[in-house]
């Protein structure tokens, strides 16, 4: 027998030991039956190539290559086969559509080769008989379906180690990957290209080559539990797909250890962390050991890469050996960046949720408050107006000559108009965010106010209303009763003399009008009460004349603020797209 058929046997007998070491682990693992399929394959190879080696005649050889051909034509799909089943593609697929993509083309290339379409002859050399390939379309064919079923397993292999996090799966995947690819390639050279080329001083060695594919699975089986799950790899798998960060460290303080999730969250790679000293992510100075580090969900920081604080929450453990001896320290860190932003957004949403909520209840209010106005405005203003009426009668037509009765009589008319000054608020509190917009002159409008106005004479008004500032967009009976509310409340809020300044300008953002008192101004702690309905500091106020203005200035969709100076006076600012109402404080004009 020649020396290569004697490698042939001996390759096959290794074959044969791995198909039995594989299965012995699990034989009803679909991974197990894949990977012994695929040795079986280049075992059946090997049997076959070594009796083609040693035939008598080119007769024999054909009869042996075509056995073999079970072998290397089934190894394509078998090798396809196995990725499907490793990266988990196998559970997506039926049985059917399974055996439709992996069983009709070997089936037809193996019944080609019987028919000597695919290796035709065989030339004898030193070494043996070697093949030669016919030179029909049939080889051509071959060709095409062991490239591509071989490329697509590569393709899917490499797609694997991409999306897989499991670190020992990623190892396996690239140690199939290039020992499949070495294999391929020896392979092509040695049984297709230099046949082709009429070169055969070198046998074909694909079955031999074909060890380096087999000495990768079992490398990947011995070193990286490939088919099977230890310890060591089981505990890789865990840390390395962890989403908390660990960080384990030794006897002297030194980084030995690191995840994933921990270079990803403080920024550096794991050769950059490995030998450093705990306090540079820690902070804090002493001896590591001789501190209590058995604790859990420490609220913390730990230092990044770029020297930002990242808040975690940490727990550790020490690490002892099988002596009982202290090994290091095990750190676990959680993230609570993402928690924290979230709990802040939280916050806001209960925040604007509560902000949404009392503006509800304030405007039910408001509504109920106007619906309450309107209907008692209405009710009172009638009997109102026949009570005034009768007083006017009896003052002038009655019989009433007792001057004391005349008295009580004014007295009634007097207290009406007061009344009917209070009915009037309600009624504009009810109707004050009905508008109907036009261009009004500011000079006319403040004119109709102040002749409307009981003034008194120690109060001076000082009007200054500029030329190019005299219009402003309102609504004209609204915009009136906003002026007249202002004024009013400028006029109560001066005890004794003093001084109202009315004026316009024109600015970037429109039209400026200040009313301007110098009054007693209003107590800070008063001062976020005054636009509500019926609160007042007068003695005589019934609290609606700043709530109807604040109800304009909404209406017309102005934004108003205020300021107020004891004893100095008080700024009102009321600011539209076209126009800003300000009432300011004197000393401030």
């Amino acid at each position: 027998m020649r020396i290569i058929a004697l490698i042939h046997i001996c390759a096959l007998t290794l074959y044969i030991w791995i198909v039995v070491f594989v299965l012995s682990k699990n034989n009803r693992a679909v991974l197990n039956i894949s990977c012994a399929l695929v040795v079986g394959c280049l075992a059946f190879w090997n049997f076959g190539a070594a009796f083609v080696r040693s035939a008598k005649t080119p007769e024999a050889a054909f009869i042996w290559q075509s056995v073999s051909s079970f072998g290397w034509i089934m190894l394509s799909s078998a090798f396809l086969f196995l990725v499907f089943v490793y990266t988990g593609i196998y559970k997506r697929l039926r049985k059917a559509e399974l055996g439709l993509i992996l069983i009709p083309l070997p089936a037809l290339f193996i019944y080609k080769q019987f028919r000597g379409r695919l290796i035709s002859d065989f030339i004898l050399r030193g070494y043996g008989w070697n093949n030669i390939w016919g030179r029909s379309v049939w080889p051509v064919l071959f060709y095409v379906y062991y490239f591509l079923f071989i490329s697509l397993g590569l393709i899917l292999l490499i797609r694997f180690i991409k999306r897989e996090n499991s670190l020992y799966k990623k190892k396996q995947a690239k140690i199939i990957f290039i020992s499949v690819l070495l294999a391929m390639l020896l392979t092509t050279i040695t049984d297709i290209v230099l046949p082709k080329m009429d070169l055969y001083v070198i046998p074909p060695l694909g079955a031999m080559h074909s060890l380096i594919l087999a000495g990768g699975i079992v490398y990947a089986v011995t070193k990286y539990g490939f088919m099977s799950i230890n310890p060591a790899s089981a505990a890789d798998d865990i840390v390395s797909s962890m989403s908390d960060s660990l960080v384990l460290v030794n006897y002297d303080g030194e980084i030995v250890k690191v995840n994933e999730a921990a270079c990803e969250m403080l920024g550096y790679r794991k050769n950059e962390l490995y030998g450093k000293h705990y306090e540079s992510l820690f902070g804090g100075k002493g001896d590591l050991f001789k501190e209590n580090h058995n604790f859990k969900n420490k609220r913390t920081f730990l230092k990044a890469k770029k020297g930002k604080n990242i808040p975690v929450t940490l727990s550790s453990t020490i690490v002892k050996g099988i002596d009982g001896g202290v090994f290091g320290v095990v750190f676990v860190a959680h993230d609570m960046r993402d928690i924290i932003r979230k709990t802040k957004q939280l916050k806001e949403s209960y925040s604007q949720q509560a902000m949404l909520r009392e503006k509800l209840i304030k405007n039910e209010k408001m509504a109920m408050i106007g619906r309450l106005a309107d209907s008692v405005g209405h009710e009172i203003k009638a009997p109102l107006s026949s009570i005034r009426n009768t007083a006017f009668y009896l003052n002038r037509y009655g019989q009433v000559e007792d001057q004391d009765s005349r008295g009580f009589i004014n007295i009634l008319i007097n207290e009406s108009y007061k009344i009917e000054n209070i009915v009037n608020s309600l009624l504009s509190f009810a109707y004050s965010k009905q508008i109907d917009c036009s261009k009004v002159e500011i000079k006319k409008a403040l004119d109709k106010v102040l002749n409307s106005i009981k003034k008194d004479e120690k109060i001076d008004v000082i009007k200054k209303i500029a030329s190019d500032a005299d219009t402003i967009v309102a609504d004209p009976a609204k915009f009136e009763e906003l002026l007249n509310c202002l004024i009013k409340n400028s006029m109560q809020a001066i005890e004794g003399s003093g001084k109202i300044i009315i004026k316009t300008e024109k600015s970037i953002s429109g039209k400026c009008i200040y009313v301007i008192d110098d009054g007693k101004g209003i107590d800070e702690k008063e001062i976020n009460h005054i636009f509500k309905p019926l609160y007042t500091t007068k003695v005589n106020g019934i609290g609606l004349g700043l709530s109807i203005a604040k109800d304009i200035i909404e209406a017309h969709g102005w934004d108003f603020t205020i300021r107020s100076k004891k004893d100095r006076g008080t700024e009102f600012v009321i600011k539209k797209e076209e126009s800003i109402i300000k009432r300011k404080v004197i000393g401030d004009a």
